[in-house]
């Protein structure tokens, strides 16, 4: 008996923690959030954030130009065609969290000089505005993560 107990993890035996849990400085999981509050931030990322992405002022801008699902795309994000399943891809590979140095938030805000800036030279930056836009964005979204 002690044998077969030996073989199976003490979280399995007395459930002390979730296999799922995120280190410090990781993303939260998708599953922080309920299924009312997650369908709220997936609303509210189609109406704030999803247009700077898409369909920005200046079409040098749009990160749909070069981030879709085809081989042309050399990057790890890849934005679906429909702006709730964007949003749920987003939110569960970490592309939200404020500690992620390749998250949207960081690599848009970066000064126009860093080779990870997004959108790259020669296109222009994000305005200020824009960029605080997807920063009240991030940060309600952040809140509520924290808040379960």
């Amino acid at each position: 008996m002690r044998h077969l107990l030996g073989s199976i993890p003490l979280v399995a035996i007395f459930g002390l923690a979730s296999l799922d849990s995120p280190t410090p400085g990781q993303p939260a999981p998708a599953g922080t959030l309920s299924s009312a509050e997650q369908a709220k931030f997936a609303d509210r990322f189609e109406r704030d954030v999803w247009p700077l992405l898409i369909e920005p002022a200046d079409a040098r801008k749009a990160c749909g130009a070069c981030h879709h699902d085809d081989g042309s795309n050399t990057s790890t994000l890849v934005l679906a065609e429909d702006p709730k399943e964007a949003f749920d891809t987003l939110l569960d590979e970490g592309f939200f969290d404020r500690e992620n140095p390749d998250a949207l938030l960081a690599r848009i805000a970066r000064k126009a000089t860093s080779p990870k800036r997004m959108p790259p030279e020669p296109a222009p930056s994000w305005s200020e505005q824009e960029i605080e836009q997807l920063r009240r964005f991030v940060s309600a979204l952040e809140e509520a993560q924290a808040s379960r």
